[in-house]
């Protein structure tokens, strides 16, 4: 089985149609996003739609719950505050339906999918856990594979045969799975990626092969940009999509 992993797609309507005409080339049998459909981007409504019309599997993010209950929004910075007002504003109302109908986590094929620290959190950053935290996570979900996003960030944490978590490099666009291990792995961001690749960024998980292989497309992220700004949405958030 060929599963796709999105996340973090942040109103990022252009980024989206990119990663999508990519995987219709890949023979993919499921897609799921891990949360953040919306935030920071212009096209909250059109990425919803986008989602629902290619069956995507998703889940709860922490700017879509804040779309959900005002008082999750008193955490954030000031730029994801303004854009959540922006958001609630112009979100239709079955679009908001759907947002609150998200779950916090699905376990099936497999594979256990989150936005946060697993087994259900959606505003726990993976990368900040201690090794006694991260050991919690690990033991909080069956089989061997988790994906979550959040971090905006493709990383790795694995849990070895012998309890050592490691955390190895994603060197290649490849990445084999030891069969005696776990995984927890971050699945980037496709509307907002925060590593050296600003490209739209997501990863296939190949169960058959037991391979993690990592995409990035290019898309028209002046486009993006154009319509941040026109919308009132701050500049900082179209800033963070340029190298």
């Amino acid at each position: 089985m060929k599963i796709a992993i999105l996340s973090d797609i942040h109103s990022n309507l252009e980024a989206l149609e990119a990663a999508f005409a990519d995987l219709q080339e890949l023979g993919i049998d499921v897609i799921y996003c891990t949360g953040d459909l919306v935030g920071y981007a212009a096209n909250p409504n059109e990425v919803i739609s986008l989602l629902q019309e290619n069956n995507v599997r998703c889940l709860v993010g922490n700017h879509d719950y804040a779309c959900i209950d005002p008082r999750a929004v008193e955490d954030m910075v000031r730029n994801a505050r303004l854009t959540i007002e922006y958001t609630r504003s112009v979100l239709l109302p079955a679009n908001l339906d759907f947002l609150k109908e998200l779950p916090c986590f699905i376990n099936e094929n497999g594979v256990h999918f989150t936005h946060g620290l697993p087994p259900d959190s959606f505003d726990e950053y993976i990368d900040t856990q201690s090794k006694k935290e991260l050991l919690a996570a690990f033991a909080s979900f069956d089989g061997n594979v988790a994906f979550v996003g959040h971090t905006h960030l493709i990383e790795i944490y694995e849990l070895t045969e012998e309890g050592k978590i490691d955390e190895p490099l994603f060197e290649r666009d490849t990445f084999e799975l030891n069969s005696n291990s776990r995984y927890i792995i971050s699945a980037g961001s496709v509307g907002q990626p925060r590593d050296d690749n600003r490209e739209a960024g997501y990863l296939i998980f190949d169960s058959n092969n037991q391979q993690i292989i990592k995409r990035h497309i290019t898309y028209p992220v002046n486009l993006t940009i154009q319509k941040i700004n026109s919308v009132g949405l701050p500049a900082r958030n179209g800033l963070r999509l340029l190298p």
